[in-house]
Formats: structure tokens, C-alpha cells, sequence
């Protein structure tokens, strides 16, 4: 008898809609108040002209922000053409040579064009997303800021504030795991962080086993957020105890469900599920609720990473 599996059978399953075609109806009635940029970077996904209907569904939930999207050369010059007559800036980078670990070396690229882009259109903060993943909530600019300005950082002098970061892909248990799927922030402190050298890190060819291979070089969380450790001159310890420091001082983690957040990837429907135990296995992911007791009340991680580093992936922590 399967007990995990009978208490799923037994559970309520909970469905949300989104539309594929933006629609008047979705919009954001506010006016916005601060100076913003989405960078959206990545190649275009074109089924159900993803990245296009995302770019007019932001027009209208951004309002008077400045859109931009750095994709690539190669693309399709109608669709782009399409989605300049949005109003939205379009820059096409040429592929880079290497694409490094899991393409990070494309992110890298594209990102950092996007944030030149929006700090020569003069924006105080950005908005870095992907052509990929989509996010629904209106007014999420003003969201995004209050959140900024609400948690300043101690040592203005090396940047500007906090990064905002998405809970998905952000590990409690994985040192300087840091979600890189969005990010918000000063354009100063955004451009800081991606403006890293190319990673010429060598991925393994086995693929990931154990929780330990989570916290390595070639891993592109790791990477970008070590390298801008080490530019605010900080220590880049892999231990779980500095790393809940670094998401105490330099990250706010923002569920994604209060952004609307959509990723149409693979199964999608069943690849976001969870699960009443993934809280307390080792992939656990990092939530506001979580960030909150970490930063505010200087909550300590309750084991060493070396005690569970050889666990298989989704493991139950004991």
C-alpha cells in the first residue's frame, strides 16, 4: 500500500486558466509610479505566439513601462517586426561562441544587452523576465517596488538595494541556489549582477545525482550569484549557513503566485504541482514565508550541507 499516493487521490485539485490571446479586459487600472523596464531576453517561443501575446499583455499590466527584448539575430524578422510595432525595443545579438553550461552564457549576453539598453532610456529600476514564461498579475511594477523600497539594505555604498527573485528554482537547501528566471531591482545593482565573464565551467555528463552537484560552478544559479558575491567583496562559503545570510542581506524572495506566474513548459500541469512534504525534502524551495523568518527574525539553517550533499535529489530531510 502506496500511502503517499492514497492521500493524493484524496486531495482537492486546484486548476487556474490562462488565456493564450491578451485580451482588453486584462490591464492594469493603476498608474504606475515608478520608472521601470521589463528586459525580456531568450529566443522567441513562438507556439501560440507566446512572446508576442506576453509583450502586448504587458503593455497593458505595465503601463508607461519601457519594453525591451534582447533575443537574437536569427530570429524571425516578421515577428519581430510585429512586436516592434508594439512599442517595444527589439535588440538582436549575435550567439555567442560558447554557450556555456545549460546556455548560461546566452542569458548572460542577452540579459546584460537588454540592461544597457534600459540604463541608455534612462529607468531607475528593471524588470528582468524571459521570452519563455509569463506573468499575469497587473500593477506587478508597483508591487515589485514597494517590496524594494520597504527592505533597504544596510551598506548603501556598494548597491543600491535588495534583488528581488522568483521562490521557484530559489533552494533553502542548495548554497547561492538563487533563482535566475526573474529578477528585480535598481538598473544599477541589475546591470552589477550580470555583467559577469562568459562561464567556461564543463557540465558533467551523468547529469545531477545528488544535492551535492546543485552547488557547483556549472550550475548557472551558483555561478551568477557568486560572481556578484565576490564583486561586493563577500565570502562565497558554500556552507548553508552563509548562504542564508546572503538571502537574508542581498535577496528578497516574491512567491510567484502573487505575479501571475506562468511557465508553459512540458507538462505544465503537473510539473508545478506540489506535494504537503516538498517543504521538507532537500530541494525545498525558498518562499516569502521562508525569506521572512531568515531575514527579519535571523532564523539559522538547522544542519550543515555535508550531511545531506550525498542525498538523492528530493530526498526527505530526517
Amino acid at each position: 500500500m502506496n500511502t503517499e499516493i492514497d492521500t493524493l487521490c484524496e486531495s482537492w485539485s486546484v486548476t487556474t486558466f490562462r488565456p493564450k490571446v491578451w485580451s482588453c479586459s486584462e490591464k492594469s487600472v493603476l498608474a504606475s509610479e515608478v520608472p521601470l523596464a521589463v528586459v525580456m531576453q531568450g529566443p522567441l517561443k513562438k507556439e501560440d505566439a507566446f512572446t508576442e501575446e506576453t509583450l502586448r499583455l504587458y503593455r497593458a499590466t505595465f503601463p508607461g513601462a519601457q519594453l525591451i527584448l534582447s533575443t537574437w539575430e536569427n530570429e524571425d524578422s516578421a515577428a519581430l517586426r510585429r512586436i516592434e510595432e508594439l512599442g517595444v525595443t527589439v535588440i538582436k545579438n549575435s550567439l555567442p561562441k560558447n554557450p556555456g553550461p545549460y546556455h548560461v552564457n546566452y542569458q548572460i549576453k542577452s540579459t546584460v544587452a537588454g540592461l544597457e539598453e534600459a540604463k541608455r532610456l534612462g529607468v531607475s529600476f528593471a524588470m528582468k523576465t524571459r521570452t519563455d514564461n509569463r506573468y499575469c498579475a497587473s500593477n506587478a511594477g508597483d508591487y515589485l517596488y514597494g517590496l524594494w523600497k520597504s527592505f533597504p539594505v544596510q551598506d548603501g555604498v556598494s548597491r543600491k538595494g535588495r534583488l528581488l527573485i522568483l521562490d521557484l528554482v530559489t533552494r533553502l537547501y542548495v548554497p547561492h541556489h538563487a533563482a535566475d528566471i526573474m529578477m528585480f531591482g535598481h538598473i544599477d545593482d541589475m546591470h552589477s549582477y550580470w555583467s559577469l565573464p562568459p562561464s567556461n565551467a564543463q557540465k558533467p555528463l551523468n547529469g545531477m545525482r545528488v544535492l551535492g552537484d546543485l552547488r557547483e560552478d556549472y550550475v548557472p544559479e551558483v555561478y551568477l550569484c557568486e560572481n556578484y558575491l565576490k564583486l561586493c567583496n563577500q565570502p562565497c562559503d558554500r556552507t548553508l549557513e552563509n548562504w542564508w545570510r546572503v538571502l537574508a542581506d542581498f535577496y528578497l524572495v516574491v512567491d510567484r503566485s502573487t505575479l501571475g506566474f506562468f511557465w508553459p513548459k512540458h507538462s505544465y500541469g503537473t510539473e508545478h504541482s506540489q506535494t504537503t512534504n516538498d517543504e521538507v525534502r532537500n530541494l525545498a524551495l525558498c518562499s516569502m514565508r521562508d525569506w521572512f523568518n531568515i531575514a527579519l527574525f535571523d532564523k539559522q539553517c538547522p544542519m550543515e550541507f555535508e550531511d545531506i550533499a550525498d542525498q538523492p535529489l528530493h530526498e526527505l530531510l530526517s
